[in-house]
């Protein structure tokens, strides 16, 4: 048969891609670096040949030559020294986003352009941007003294006026993935320490298994992710009340600090294996057993460290979507008090970045923060249904993909389909669609 099968693909799917490509990587994640160096010297230049041979491979109509300008233009920008990824991020965001008291507005980078409508190109950018990597990372990096935007406005005034007055309707949403990331990343860092056995919501160790998934098809990930919600809490731990020690490393070592957690000796070996093996971007598994069993005997260990640190089991599931973000173990440190205000993610990455800026010396927070980031950014992407990515194989793995993260969420749903599809702001009918309820023969 002939094959007159063609394909394009956007100049901004590329642009994000390469953009996110820092945190968003598996090489990022197993050879992690805090600065990006225009030199490529050490770790920069391994997360370019990595990268060069994964957009030569995604993008073949894409000259190396051309490859480099956007790598060039993305990762260094105008600054001719070496940029920590906060610089990194802080770059990306004032590029692509213009700040607006508690909202964002997309834009383009290139005030030059001659675009006829650049309104439209930045928010379509925009879009592409949120396919590569969570939206309020960038939302992160516009942080001052503390505050900065909460949401992207993605329409422009005149169709947010449109809308409210003449009113629109919803006529084709998925309920279950009616739910934004902040809700879901709540969710997720609480249901990673349920235990499989109890009542209620629980991860397995291979939760995230799925064909076609990256980290061992996925069956990997569910390790990475407690040992990231593990190191996340003591990271917003020392942010807010052990800076006084030192920096971070001053701040794990600290004797009363640790009699304070009051956790036994070999959770706090368990805990201190659980960051190393995040700072150097591997897994530490014994050598017994099959690998299947060495995962799942590490996850449920370090599990039982993260409930007893954290108590995430105890926490009530929501009934209200004001109170997902109660779900997250650090609203201990950054309480929220409705769905509209900033999560608790947003707020921690606000609190890191700061620090960031103010003690650049401050290494191994460094490098555990945008380790937890990487691992955050992997959950995402593992979630997220992908463009360019055709038929009903595909969609089924994707969409069932969420269930590992979103089980505590089951009685907003419906109320955050009403959210986000526009209830308030001009929704005048709301089709969902769902799936009959599983039920098992006991």
């Amino acid at each position: 048969m002939p094959n007159a099968r063609t394909v394009s693909m956007s100049l901004d799917h590329l642009v994000a891609e390469m953009i996110a490509f820092p945190w968003v990587s598996k090489v990022a994640l197993r050879r992690p670096l805090e600065n990006l160096h225009r030199q490529l010297d050490g770790g920069t230049r391994q997360l370019w040949r990595t990268a060069e041979r994964y957009f030569v491979s995604r993008f073949p109509h894409v000259g190396i030559d051309e490859l480099i300008a956007i790598r060039n233009r993305c990762w260094f920008g105008s600054n001719r020294s070496d940029d920590g990824l906060h610089r990194y991020l802080t770059h990306c965001s004032t590029s692509w986003l213009i700040p607006h008291g508690p909202w964002a507005e997309p834009r383009l980078p290139d005030n030059s352009s001659a675009l006829d409508n650049r309104d439209a190109a930045a928010r379509r950018a925009w879009r592409w941007l949120t396919f590569a990597m969570p939206g309020d990372l960038l939302l992160a990096g516009l942080v001052r003294d503390g505050q900065g935007p909460v949401r992207c406005q993605i329409l422009t005034p005149f169709v947010t006026r449109m809308l409210r007055s003449k009113g629109f309707a919803e006529t084709h949403l998925h309920m279950g993935a009616g739910l934004d990331y902040p809700s879901a990343w709540a969710s997720a860092v609480n249901v990673v320490g349920r235990s499989p056995g109890s009542s209620g919501p629980s991860m397995s160790y291979d939760a995230f298994a799925s064909p076609g998934a990256d980290h061992g098809e996925g069956r990997n990930l569910a390790n990475w992710l407690v040992r990231a919600a593990t190191a996340r809490y003591l990271l917003a731990a020392y942010l807010n009340w052990g800076t006084s020690a030192g920096d971070l490393n001053q701040f794990l070592q600290d004797r009363d600090i640790w009699d304070s957690i009051r956790l036994p000796a070999s959770h706090r070996d368990l805990l201190t294996s659980m960051l190393s093996d995040l700072a150097r971007g591997s897994l530490h598994l014994s050598q017994q057993f099959t690998r299947d069993q060495r995962l799942q005997r590490s996850f449920v260990e370090n599990q039982i460290v993260y409930n007893a640190l954290t108590k995430v089991a105890l926490m009530p599931l929501p009934r209200r979507l004001d109170d997902v973000q109660r779900l997250d173990p650090l609203w201990a440190f950054y309480p929220v008090s409705n769905h509209a205000a900033a999560s608790c993610q947003l707020r921690f990455l606000w609190h890191g970045i700061e620090h960031l800026r103010e003690h650049p010396d401050d290494r191994l927070f460094a490098r555990l923060f945008w380790q937890v980031e990487r691992i955050r950014c992997q959950v995402y992407r593992h979630c997220i249904q992908r463009p360019l990515t055709p038929g009903l194989m595909n969609f089924v793995r994707v969409y069932e993909r969420k269930a590992a993260i979103i089980g505590p969420l089951e009685h907003v749903e419906l109320e955050s389909c009403g959210v986000l599809s526009g209830v308030g702001r001009g929704l005048t009918s709301l089709e969902i669609r769902t799936q009959p309820a599983k039920r098992k023969n006991d």
